[in-house]
């Protein structure tokens, strides 16, 4: 059963189920992973509070120190030995959307972030077929690694179109 991790174009409101059949128009392109991603494997955007509240003789005194680029990092990979791989058709979608350039959306089955892939970093996406899988079974999976930031989100998520029937 695939996974609820799907980057996808931004050519639809964003959703939790981008793969819905229901779009109309669909989107441009939907990568959903072959599999869930474990919790310890993944990690959403943080919210940190930076700062400090000073007490003052008349009240308090608030630093705010704001947040810094990296708070709007999501770093997520898989492997064959956690059964977190992706298949040959998603490890290349994902590089293909990794070598453009713009804005996708990402889910994690729970929320919605507009993303791209970290400007400038090498290892942004990293995709590493297993040899002794291929070997075992004569199928191609990946394990992968990825950087995205976030350009925008946690954005609402809008449900897909109900079937129209005729």
């Amino acid at each position: 059963m695939p996974g609820n991790f799907a980057l996808y174009s931004t050519d639809i409101d964003p959703t939790l189920e981008p793969w819905a059949a229901t779009w109309d128009p669909l989107p441009a392109t939907v990568i959903r992973f072959d599999n869930d991603v474990d919790d310890a494997d993944y990690q959403p955007p943080r919210r940190v509070k930076r700062g400090s509240v000073i007490p003052t003789g008349g009240g308090n005194v608030v630093q705010d120190m704001g947040i810094v680029v990296t708070d709007g990092r999501i770093v997520a990979s898989g492997s064959v030995e956690a059964g977190t791989w992706i298949s040959t058709a998603t490890a290349t979608a994902l590089r293909a959307a990794y070598e453009g350039t713009g804005t996708w959306y990402f889910t994690d089955g729970v929320r919605v972030w507009e993303v791209q892939f970290l400007p400038g970093e090498e290892n942004a996406l990293e995709t590493t077929m297993s040899l002794s899988w291929k070997a075992a079974t004569a199928t191609e999976v990946w394990s992968w690694s990825l950087v995205l930031m976030v350009v925008d989100g946690p954005l609402t998520p809008v449900d897909p179109p109900d079937e129209v029937t005729p």
